[in-house]
């Protein structure tokens, strides 16, 4: 691949992550954390490259990292939201005391699947974002490499 077309991948790349409105620090977004899951862009372009998040050999070591900080802001904003308008009034009195034991176990079956699926769901996120971000920055690394392999490439033939 000649050396114009590698700089043209990577201007292209570091192009689109200047212009996607996610990068810039002072984003409205950004005061309101929502789970991974949703928090997940649509084009992994936008993702943008941390300079603490430069990962070598220790990329379980930068992900348990990263993992543990989304899962600490994920709690932080769970402990101080109560969502009041999903309770639910209920009767006082019901004639069938065994069909109210049923609806209870029922509710806490539904809430423990809901909290298991939520986590799963919160887990891949979170996994997933980590990958593109270390994808990424392999593909700059790559260019980089492939830049100066051009360079060297010419230097020598010269």
């Amino acid at each position: 691949m000649p050396f114009f077309q590698h700089n043209l991948t990577t201007l292209w790349i570091v192009e689109t992550l200047d212009d996607s409105p996610s990068s810039s620090p002072t984003s409205s977004d950004d005061s309101k954390i929502s789970r991974p899951f949703k928090a997940l862009p649509k084009n992994s372009l936008e993702l943008a490259v941390a300079e603490s998040f430069y990962t070598g050999d220790h990329t379980a070591l930068a992900y348990a990292q990263y993992r543990h900080q989304c899962l600490s802001q994920m709690k932080h904003k769970a402990d101080s939201s109560l969502k009041e308008n999903m309770k639910r009034i209920l009767r006082a009195k019901t004639d069938d005391s065994g069909y109210l034991e049923k609806r209870k176990r029922n509710n806490e079956a539904a809430k423990r699947s809901r909290e298991a699926r939520k986590a799963k769901q919160d887990e891949l996120a979170i996994r997933v974002t980590f990958l593109e971000q270390e994808a990424l920055t392999l593909k700059m690394q790559l260019a980089q490499s492939l830049r100066e392999m051009d360079v060297l490439l010419g230097a020598y033939y010269l």
